[in-house]
This record gives C-alpha cells, structure tokens and sequence, in this order.
C-alpha cells in the first residue's frame, strides 16, 4: 500500500502527464490552423476544432487536478492525524523580495507587447 508521500507524487506525476499533453495538443492545433491556404478545408477545421476542445478538456483536468492537491495539502498542514500515515507538513512562509525589480521588468514586457 502506498504511503501519502508516495500517493502525492503519483497525483503529480499524472497531472504532470497532463500538462505535456495539453502542450502536445496545443503544438497540433498550431500545426493545423498556421497555413493561411489549409484553413478553407474542412476537414483541417473539424481536425482544428477537436484539437481545440482537447486542449480545453486538458486544462480543465490540470485545473481540477492541480485543485485537489493544493487542497490536501492545506488540510495537512500543522496537523499529523488527517491522512493514515501520521504525515504532517511543514507550514512555510513566503516572502516577496524585489518586488520593484519586478514591476519594472513588467512594465518593460508591457512595452514591448503593445509596440509589436
């Protein structure tokens, strides 16, 4: 039987299968559509269209996958009787440092989008 730790992974390693996919499906549906001359067929738009809806189905099961985790892991945190393994996390804090560095770069980025 596989203990918490061991099962959080697993969880991740699925979702983390999930997203190559989605990145998989969203190189497809670039593929697909990026000739000017092959979007009046219609079978690249039904190909496009299925590709498209594959890529919202995979981010729905990242998003819900991704929900779940963050969820047993808050109902972890400080308390070691919530899973059958006595498994207690670690509350951590996180500080921002740097923010200003950030915000500028930022405003660069922002600059540089509206100029292209």
């Amino acid at each position: 039987m596989p203990d918490f730790i061991q099962t959080r992974l697993e969880a991740l390693g699925l979702i983390d299968d999930d997203i190559v996919s989605l990145l998989e499906n969203i190189g497809t549906v670039f593929e697909t559509y990026s000739e000017p001359s092959r979007r009046e067929n219609a079978e690249i738009k039904e190909k496009f269209e299925n590709g498209v809806k594959d890529v919202y189905s995979s981010l729905s099961s990242i998003a819900i996958g991704l929900r779940n985790e963050i969820k047993i892991m808050d109902e972890n945190i400080g308390v070691f009787d919530k899973n059958e393994d006595l498994v207690m996390i670690l509350p951590i804090s996180v500080e921002q440092k740097n923010t200003t560095l950030g915000v500028q770069k930022q405003k660069l980025e922002l600059l540089k989008l509206k100029d292209a």
